[in-house]
Parts: C-alpha cells; sequence; structure tokens
C-alpha cells in the first residue's frame, strides 16, 4: 500500500471509531497498524500519518481520561517496540545524519529542550515527581523519536516530504469537519445547532470549541496549495476551504476565527497569483463570496443571535488576565528555573493531571521553566521558522505548512494549545517535513560553527600578521 493511500486509510479508521464510539478499540487498532508499518516496511513516514491525527479518535471528554493510563502505557510500548524492532530489523545507523550535514538546527533545539523541563521547578518544594517525570519524559522521548524519523524517512525527501504532511493536513482537516458535521447532524435539528452554537457547547471528545478550531486552522492552509496544483478540480479545495472557514466559525473560538479571517485574503490572493486554473478558481471565490453574503443578508434574524455573545465579547480577554498576573508572579517567585509542569497540576481542568494552563504560549514557558525555558525555547522557534521563511527556494508546499504552524502559534499566544501533547506533536511532525526540504547548507549548526570558526582562525591570522 502506498503511503498516501496509508493517509487516507488511517482518516477513514480514525473517524469511523470516533463515530461509532468505540475509540479505546479504536486506539489499539491503529497502534497495531503503527506496529505492522514499523516492522514490514524500511521508510516510516506512515507512522507520522497516525500520530499526527490520533487524537482525533478519542470520543470521550478528554477530562474523564484518568481510568485509560493503560492504553497510553499499551500504546507508547507498542511504539516504542515497533521502534525498536525497526532499528534491529533495517539495521538503522544514525551516523549518516551527522556526518552529511541532515542534522539542522531545529533537531538540536528540539532535542534540548528536555533539559528545561528536567530543570523546571527544582527550586520549588513540594513536588509531583511522577508528574516532573512526565513531564521530562514526554520531551525526551518525542525528541528521540524525531531524530528516529529523520533517519528512516529516508525515501521521503526535498518536496517529496513536504506534499505528503500536506497530504496529512488535508486528511485531518477532512476528519474534523465531517466529525463537526456528524456532531450537528445528530442534534436533530437547524433549530438546536443554533442553540449549540449559541452557548458554545461543541463536544467531540477530545475536543472542545477551543481545541478542534486552532486546530482546523492548523490544518486549513494546505487547500489552499492543493487549489493551486490540481488544474482541472482545484475549484474543489476552494470549496472546502470556504466550508472549512465556516465550520472554524461555527465554533465561536474568537481568538481562531481572527487569525483565519485575517489570514483568508492572503492565503486567497496568493492562490490566484499560482493557480494553474485561474478563471474556474476565480469564479468559484466570487460566487462563493457572494453566496455567504446574501446568506447572511436573508438568514440574519435567525443565526445572527447565535453569534451575540460572541460578538459582544469583540477582543476582550474574558478572564485571562488574572492568569496572566498569576503566570508573572510564578515567574518573579521562581526567575531562573520556573515552578515546574507540575505546579498546580489539575486545578484548571479539575482532573489529576491536566498541567495548569496559563492561556499564553510565552507566559507557559516563563511560569513553568523560567528563564532557562526562555533560553532554550528561542533557538527552538527561530529554527523552526528560520527552516520555514528565512531561507532561499520559497516553494508553495513550504509556505503552506508554515501558515499552518504560524496559524495555530497564534492563537497559543492567548490559549493553551501549544504544550497539549498531541498537538505539540503534530507540530513536531509539520517541522520534520521542513527540515527535511532544506539543502545540505541551510540551517544547519554544525556548519555555521564550522564557518564561525573558519571566520575566527581568519581574524586571528590578519591579527597576527
Amino acid at each position: 500500500m502506498s503511503e498516501y493511500l496509508f493517509v487516507w486509510l488511517a482518516g477513514a479508521v480514525i473517524f469511523t471509531f470516533w463515530a461509532l464510539n468505540l475509540w479505546t478499540v479504536g486506539v489499539l487498532v491503529v497502534c497495531v497498524m503503527i506496529a505492522f508499518s514499523l516492522v514490514l516496511f524500511k521508510d516510516t513516514a506512515r507512522v507520522l500519518a497516525i500520530l499526527y491525527m490520533i487524537v482525533l479518535i478519542i470520543s470521550e471528554n478528554s477530562h474523564e481520561l484518568a481510568g485509560f493510563g493503560w492504553l497510553l502505557i499499551a500504546s507508547i510500548t507498542l511504539l516504542v517496540a515497533g521502534i525498536i524492532v525497526h532499528i534491529i530489523r533495517f539495521k538503522v545507523s544514525f551516523k549518516p545524519m551527522f556526518s552529511q550535514f541532515k542534522v539542522k538546527g531545529f533537531s538540536v533545539s528540539l532535542v534540548l529542550l528536555a533539559i528545561p523541563a528536567a530543570l523546571g521547578g527544582i527550586t520549588r518544594g513540594e513536588r509531583n515527581v511522577v508528574a516532573a517525570l512526565v513531564g521530562f519524559g514526554f520531551f525526551a522521548l518525542v525528541g528521540i523519536c524525531y531524530l528516529f524519523f529523520l533517519a528512516t524517512t529516508e525515501d521521503k525527501k526535498g518536496d517529496d516530504m513536504l506534499r505528503y504532511v500536506l497530504t496529512m493536513m488535508l486528511v485531518a482537516g477532512l476528519v474534523m469537519s465531517a466529525q463537526l458535521i456528524t456532531y450537528y447532524v445528530r442534534l436533530g435539528s437547524v433549530e438546536n445547532v443554533l442553540a449549540n452554537i449559541r452557548l458554545k457547547n461543541i463536544r467531540l471528545g477530545w475536543a472542545s470549541a477551543n481545541n478542534v478550531a486552532p486546530f482546523l486552522s492548523m490544518t486549513w492552509p494546505c487547500l489552499f496549495y492543493f487549489a493551486t496544483k490540481k488544474k482541472h478540480y482545484g475549484f474543489l479545495f476552494i470549496i472546502l476551504a470556504f466550508i472549512e472557514y465556516l465550520l472554524i466559525f461555527t465554533t465561536k473560538c474568537r481568538g481562531a476565527i481572527l487569525f483565519t479571517t485575517l489570514a483568508f485574503p492572503f492565503l486567497l490572493c496568493y492562490t490566484m497569483a499560482k493557480s494553474e486554473n485561474k478563471v474556474a478558481n476565480g469564479f468559484t471565490i466570487s460566487l462563493l463570496s457572494a453566496g455567504i453574503v446574501i446568506f447572511a443578508a436573508l438568514k440574519a434574524e435567525k443565526v445572527l443571535p447565535a453569534f451575540e455573545s460572541m460578538f459582544e465579547l469583540g477582543l476582550s480577554e474574558n478572564g485571562r488576565i488574572p492568569l496572566y498576573r498569576e503566570a508573572l508572579e510564578v515567574f518573579r517567585k521562581y526567575p531562573v528555573f520556573g515552578a515546574g509542569w507540575d505546579y498546580r497540576l489539575g486545578e484548571l481542568a479539575g482532573d489529576s493531571y491536566t498541567p495548569y494552563w496559563f492561556h499564553d504560549t510565552v507566559l507557559q514557558i516563563m511560569a513553568n521553566m523560567g528563564i532557562v525555558g526562555l533560553i532554550f525555547y528561542l533557538p527552538f522557534f527561530g529554527w523552526r521558522y528560520g527552516s520555514c521563511l528565512l531561507t532561499k527556494n520559497y516553494r508553495m508546499p513550504k509556505l503552506a505548512v508554515a501558515a499552518g504552524m504560524i496559524l495555530f502559534e497564534l492563537y497559543g499566544l492567548v490559549d493553551v494549545n501549544f504544550f497539549g501533547p498531541t498537538f505539540f506533536i503534530s507540530m513536531v511532525i509539520m517541522s520534520l517535513a521542513v527540515e527535511k526540504s532544506l539543502e545540505k547548507d541551510q540551517c544547519n549548526p554544525l556548519l555555521f560553527l564550522d564557518l564561525s570558526a573558519k571566520a575566527a582562525s581568519r581574524k586571528n591570522l590578519k591579527a597576527f600578521r
């Protein structure tokens, strides 16, 4: 089975088990798929497709999963066992990655994130040692697995890897859209749907409104890429882009709506500029835009009340300021290493395992990992977006992936999603695709050090002369 067909199969399996509310069985099924893929195929790209989307399978409230620790352990065990068998069977060597400059700056910065996670909170008493170790273990495992997949996805190079990840984004977006539509259909009537929107009461299991909207916005830019490349039916991706945007709007997630709305005209203009069929795409954009305006005008009296509370809130902080102040106070109290990931564990979510979210990525880093965290995360973000935007060859696949990451991380400035484990992993997979598209001399810290050393040597030689 081709890797691309496998992505669609994974999406279909995930949606089916979610829709049937058999997600625990589904998790085991996809983990077995992962294990078999690792054992049977030398190239591990298929595994990335499942890891990118696996959270979508959960149909249980994400804050009621305390009794499912066994499932997490079983999943991680299958993944690690599969990786070990794969390394042994295919004699995976990591040496070429370093000798051939395949490890870029982002790889190094990601692996090093385990350090601030380990040091976070070491100066604070009354620690939850298990939670602290889990936090460290997560970042360490992500870094190790990243290097593994970097070494074992050799069949996907350059733009091939970018297109493969864009296909993952496409399928993930379609799965989320299908889940939202299924959720609304199950409500039974338009009145019930509008009432649900008015109350902002979306519950997909794995996600509430403020989870599904930013994740959907992360995958959304891929549609514009495919619209430019599909000469005869690119207009279908324009239609999907409008549908997904409207679905994001129904979540009433103000941050995601704001950033996708701001991005929409730029993505449409770029699509028209790069499109292989400008007439069909332009006609589709005009028709859909006019249709939405006409529908809004005709149904405003019935539809607008569902969104009234969102418009009333506008850009207000909605209770976030106290959390921001607390984050700054925690940082003031523990400036060097922060309070750790076990700080007030579970208090905000009302469970026993969710970190205390400060609803801002930067403040989260400061409060949990202090100045040390900021020092390590600065190159992490620098290398990530340096790989996307500050290198030559501004190709559309790379920009589409970058746009998805930017939309998600902008939302992280007003909410908690960046450090959600599955969302973090999805972002890392997107960064992997960008990193593999780079040339040998791009974003390489070893070359940077080598060039710096040569420059220093030349300077010393001139001074000596």
